[in-house]
């Protein structure tokens, strides 16, 4: 059952948490290095490579995983990502925060509006 009130802020550190092994797979990937379809994007201190399509994979495998974990159908959630592949990587990148703060709720977004 969704319950967006007691939901707590473990996310973000789970999100940090990722995003630094991410950083560190992407560092540590020298066959990124050559592919001319790498993007080189600033990660904390370091410039890391990663390609755009694996980007794309990444996000439609956390679609249906949202949509499964939440039981929120998958159309809900946006087809393609809302958010820059440079933003996303960004240390303190956390758009919900941002809305919450802003007073932009995730109901105007459609997001954990079940059907």
């Amino acid at each position: 059952m969704y319950q967006p009130g007691k939901r707590s802020d473990s996310w973000i550190n789970t999100i940090t948490e990722q995003r630094i092994v991410l950083e560190e797979l992407l560092e540590d990937s020298p066959s990124l290095r050559c592919d001319p379809r790498a993007i080189y994007s600033p990660i904390g201190k370091r410039t890391v490579a990663f390609l755009p399509e694996v980007f794309e994979q990444c996000y439609q495998k956390a679609r249906i995983k949202a949509a499964q974990e939440t039981g929120i159908k998958l159309s809900t959630f946006p087809s393609q990502c809302s958010f820059a592949q440079e933003q996303v990587l960004e240390a303190g990148f956390f758009p919900e925060v941002l809305n919450r703060e802003s007073g932009i709720g995730n109901r105007e977004s459609g997001i954990g509006n079940r059907e």
